[in-house]
C-alpha cells in the first residue's frame, strides 16, 4: 500500500491556508455534489415555477456550472 505524509508548518500563514484547504477538500466536493444533484432537483423537478423563463434561466445556470467543473477538469464522482 502506497502512503503519503503532508506537513506543514501551522505557525507558518501559508502553510497554513494551505492546511485548511486540503482539509476541507472532501466538504468542498461534497458542496459541488449537493449544488450538482440536488440543486438542479430542488430547482427544475421540485419547484412549482416550471414557466418557460424561469426553467431557461435555471438551465443556463447550472450548464455554466457544469462548464466551469469541466473547465477545470473537475469530476465530482472521483472526489466522493
Amino acid at each position: 500500500m502506497s502512503t503519503a505524509t503532508l506537513t506543514f508548518d501551522l505557525s507558518d500563514s501559508h502553510d497554513r491556508v494551505e492546511f485548511n484547504r486540503i482539509t476541507k477538500a472532501r466538504d468542498m466536493a461534497m458542496l459541488l455534489w449537493e449544488i450538482e444533484m440536488n440543486g438542479y432537483r430542488k430547482f427544475t423537478k421540485y419547484n412549482d415555477r416550471q414557466e418557460g423563463a424561469y426553467q431557461e434561466g435555471i438551465e443556463e445556470v447550472f450548464e455554466y456550472f457544469r462548464a466551469l467543473l469541466s473547465h477545470h477538469e473537475i469530476d465530482i464522482e472521483q472526489l466522493i
